[in-house]
C-alpha cells in the first residue's frame, strides 16, 4: 500500500488514500514521508465543513508562495468532490507541482472519477486502505514477541485484521508478555482495556464530528448484526424519535463510521460495535434489536449468512415471538440448507433448556416456551451434525 501511494506522488505529484476510520490512512501517509527525501509538512481538516475546507486550502496556497518549498500531506480531506474543495485543492496541487513538490491526501471516501481526473488525470485511482490479511496480523505478532499459533485469535479478536484494533490487542499482549490471562481473555473473546479505550475515543470523535440526528442513526446501525443493507438502516430510523432524513445522513456516515461490506451491504466500523449499549438505555437497544427482528423475519427470505444475526436479534428482542419463528425456521429447513447453516449456529450446542430464555422477564420466557423451542433446534442439530433428518420445507432460510 505504501509503495502504490508513493509511487502515484512519484508519477502524478498527488496520491490519494481513502479508508474508513481507524484503517490507518494517516499512518501510511506518513510512511510515505519518511521514506521520501525532503521537506515535509502536515495540514489537517478533520471535521471542517466544506466551506472550512475551501477556506483553509485557499490560505494554505498563499502560505506556500511565502514560504520554502515543501511536500504535503493534506489530512481528512473529507469532502473533496465538493465542488470548492476541489477547486481549491487543484490550485494548491497546482502550486506543489511548479516548485516539484508532491502531496499525499487522505479522506474517509475515494474521490469521483470526475474529481479525480481534474486533480491527477495521469494517476491511477486513489489507494483503498484495506484490512490487515491473517498474514500480515501473523508476522505483526512474531514482531511483538508472540508465538504465531495465536495470530489467527487475535486476527479474529481485532474484528478480522481491523488495523487499529489490531495494533491495540498487541499492545495488550505484549504488555502482559503473552500471559496465559491474556491470551485466554483474547481466544475467549473479552476486550481487553486497550480495545474499549480504542472504541471509547471513537465514540468522543463521533460526538464531535456529527449532528445528533446522525448520531442517533449510527448507534442504533451499531447494533446491527454482520452486514446491512440501505433498507434496514431507514427502518430502523423509524423508530421513535424519528431520524428525519435518514437516507441523507446514512450517506454521510458511509466513509468514516460505516463501510462498504459486500454487494450493496453496508456495516458499522468495529470501532463502533454495540456502542448503542453504553449509550442508549435497555429499553431502547430492545426497541432497535425488535425492528431489526421484525424486518428481518418479514422477508421472504433469509440468506444463511445472516442466521446468526437473525437468531442474535431474535433473542435481544425479548419477544418470544421472533424466537419461535427463528426455531422453527431452522428445524424446518430442508436438509441441504441445514448443511450450510450448521457453521453459522454452532452455539446452538451451547444453550441450556433447564433455565429461562430471559431470565430478567419471565413472563416473555414464559410466552416463548423456550423448552419447546429448544426441542425444536436439538431436532435440527442431528442434520446440521449430518446425521439422518426429515425436516420439512417451510423454512424461511435460504
Amino acid at each position: 500500500m505504501v509503495a502504490a501511494l508513493d509511487t502515484a506522488r512519484r508519477t502524478a505529484g498527488v496520491a490519494i488514500a481513502s479508508g474508513a476510520t481507524g484503517l490507518g490512512k494517516s499512518l501510511a501517509a506518513r510512511v510515505v514521508a519518511d521514506c521520501c527525501e525532503g521537506r515535509w509538512s502536515i495540514v489537517d481538516f478533520r471535521n471542517l465543513s466544506p466551506a472550512e475546507t475551501a477556506a483553509r486550502l485557499s490560505l494554505l496556497r498563499g502560505e506556500l508562495a511565502a514560504t520554502s518549498a515543501t511536500h504535503l500531506i493534506l489530512d481528512d480531506v473529507n469532502e473533496i468532490d465538493d465542488p470548492a474543495v476541489r477547486d481549491a485543492l487543484l490550485r494548491v496541487v497546482t502550486s506543489l507541482r511548479r516548485r516539484d513538490c508532491t502531496a499525499v491526501i487522505t479522506s474517509y471516501r475515494a474521490p469521483t472519477k470526475a474529481t479525480h481526473y481534474q486533480l491527477a488525470p495521469e494517476a491511477p485511482s486513489a489507494v483503498e486502505v484495506a484490512y490487515l490479511a491473517e498474514e500480515e496480523v501473523t508476522e505483526l505478532v512474531a514482531l511483538a514477541g508472540g508465538d504465531t499459533n495465536y495470530a489467527g485469535a487475535v486476527y479474529r479478536a481485532a474484528a478480522r485484521g481491523h488495523p487499529q484494533l489490531t495494533m491495540a490487542a498487541l499492545l495488550h499482549l505484549k504488555s502482559a508478555n503473552w500471559s496465559r490471562a491474556s491470551i485466554g481473555a483474547v481466544l475467549g473473546g473479552q476486550i481487553p482495556d486497550e480495545l474499549g479505550a480504542e472504541r471509547r475515543a471513537a465514540r468522543q470523535r463521533l460526538i464531535a464530528a456529527f449532528p445528533t440526528d446522525a448520531q442517533t442513526l449510527l448507534l442504533r446501525a451499531s447494533l446491527i448484526r454482520g452486514g446491512f443493507d440501505r433498507g434496514l438502516a431507514l427502518e430502523i430510523a423509524g423508530l421513535e424519535p424519528i431520524v428525519p432524513l435518514p437516507g441523507l445522513l446514512l450517506d454521510q456516515l458511509v466513509g468514516p463510521w460505516i463501510e462498504p461490506y459486500r454487494t450493496k451491504r453496508l456495516r458499522v466500523s468495529p470501532l463502533l460495535e454495540d456502542a448503542a449499549e453504553d449509550v442508549l438505555t435497555s429499553a431502547e437497544c430492545r426497541a432497535v434489536h425488535r425492528r431489526i427482528a421484525d424486518a428481518m423475519f418479514r422477508a421472504r427470505s433469509i440468506s444463511v449468512l445472516d442466521a446468526p444475526a437473525a437468531m442474535h436479534h431474535a433473542l435481544r428482542s425479548e419477544e418470544g415471538g421472533f424466537v419461535f419463528a427463528f426455531a422453527h425456521s431452522v428445524i424446518t429447513c430442508p436438509v441441504e440448507v441445514l448443511d450450510f447453516l450448521a457453521p453459522f449456529l454452532g452455539e446452538l450446542m451451547a444453550f441450556a433448556t433447564d433455565t429461562p430464555i430471559f431470565p430478567q422477564d419471565l413472563a416473555a420466557s414464559a410466552s416463548c416456551d423456550w423448552p419447546s423451542c429448544s426441542s425444536f433446534f436439538l431436532m435440527a442439530l442431528p442434520g446440521m451434525l449430518g446425521l439422518p433428518g426429515t425436516p420439512s420445507n417451510a423454512s424461511v432460510f435460504m
